[in-house]
């Protein structure tokens, strides 16, 4: 079986780079949407057995990583990647000396996410958030695969 996801982007894409804020994850949704007046929305068709969920996640070099960025033990760590914690639960707001930290956390818990998924020999990771199902893929090498669905101006 397969499935078809969207990923939405202000402008047209036309290479990936690993230098950002999230390296080359992106964010898909199983229905196309859009969050600015411009949108590009591409397509991508993956077949269940290139999809992992993100309990069934495990890295042991991703979780140590995890471990070290918030001082917290390696089963935390796990549980965090995996999702089974959420870290605006475990950690109070203040926290952290900085008020941005534990958002930026969650993007870089994320980010962990698609790298793990692919380390594992998948494509996509299937996690939840606010607006409910997203694939989180490292897009290097796989973007070739994307289609341009849609586009609004």
């Amino acid at each position: 079986m397969s499935v078809e996801i969207y990923h939405t982007s202000p402008e047209k894409i036309t290479e990936i780079h690993e230098d950002g804020y999230y390296g080359d994850v992106f964010f898909w949704a199983s229905r196309p949407y859009w969050t600015t007046g411009r949108a590009e929305i591409y397509k991508l068709e993956l077949n269940d057995n290139e999809i992992i969920e993100a309990y069934e996640l495990y890295d042991e070099e991703i979780i140590t990583k995890i471990a070290k960025k918030v001082n917290v033990d390696l089963e935390t760590a796990e549980k965090f990647l995996k999702g089974s914690i959420n870290e605006w639960d475990y950690f109070d707001a203040n926290s952290f000396d900085d008020p941005t930290f534990l958002g930026e956390f969650s993007w870089f818990l994320q980010k962990c996410r698609g790298y793990a998924s692919r380390k594992m020999g998948y494509i996509a990771c299937k996690d939840h958030d606010e607006q409910g199902s997203v694939y989180i893929i490292r897009m290097k090498d796989v973007f070739q695969r994307a289609q341009l669905h849609e586009k609004f101006y």
